[in-house]
């Protein structure tokens, strides 16, 4: 598929860590629309710094230098899409990820082409 990506990067705080040993990410707030919820999320390797983020565009290859997140089994929009809800099993949060939209977003994010 060559199909032209939009790009947006996600800060992923700390996971909450609980007395039966499981950790959770917070809901993340977020601007998107149903029109405009992301087509891919990418946990991006290495990038760990709030400070640092990765320079866009990204190119993301999946186990080299990002994990390509399941939608539904590993990440979610919801509440009229102004949640995002991060679950993955590859990580604890505490790094950048990469959202790809189809389609132009709203002016709340950095567009790529």
């Amino acid at each position: 598929m060559n199909k032209k990506l939009y790009q947006q990067l996600l800060w992923i705080p700390p996971a909450i860590e609980y007395d039966d040993g499981r950790k959770i990410v917070a809901p993340i707030d977020v601007n998107f629309t149903e029109k405009e919820r992301p087509r891919l999320l990418w946990t991006l390797y290495k990038h760990e710094d709030i400070n640092n983020p990765p320079q866009l565009p990204y190119f993301p290859k999946h186990l080299r230098n990002a994990f390509l997140e399941d939608h539904v089994h590993d990440w979610n929009a919801y509440g009229n899409n102004k949640k995002l809800k991060y679950y993955s099993r590859a990580s604890n949060g505490n790094h950048w990820v990469l959202l790809e939209f189809e389609q132009p977003i709203s002016e709340y994010f950095r567009l790529w082409n």
